[in-house]
């Protein structure tokens, strides 16, 4: 089940979802900066930003095909992808030393 179907039942799956999520965005960008002191203030200005292009999506048919899970917001840094990591990198144990 993607974000946006997880949201759509919390609010009940009605014609209102997306304007209550973008009213849930809004308050808590006003919270965050007032608990903040204005401090990250484009930080919190750019999260609430893609949070309210994903609230966009909630009234959009979801085009992920059964049985599949979608990408991840990140892609997997390299060595991490459930390989074996090579030598040199995060995770591995240096060649002992003498012979």
């Amino acid at each position: 089940m993607s974000i946006l179907d997880k949201v759509k039942q919390m609010l009940g799956g009605n014609a209102k979802t997306e304007e209550l999520a973008r009213q849930g965005i809004d308050k808590a960008e006003q919270i965050a900066k007032e608990r903040l002191g204005g401090k990250h203030a484009r930080h919190i200005d750019t999260a609430a930003q893609k949070a309210r292009e994903m609230a966009d999506k909630i009234d959009e048919p979801d085009t992920t095909p059964p049985g599949t899970t979608p990408a991840p917001g990140r892609a997997t840094p390299p060595g991490r992808g459930g390989t074996t990591p090579g030598p040199g990198q995060p995770g591995t144990t240096p060649p002992p030393y003498g012979p």
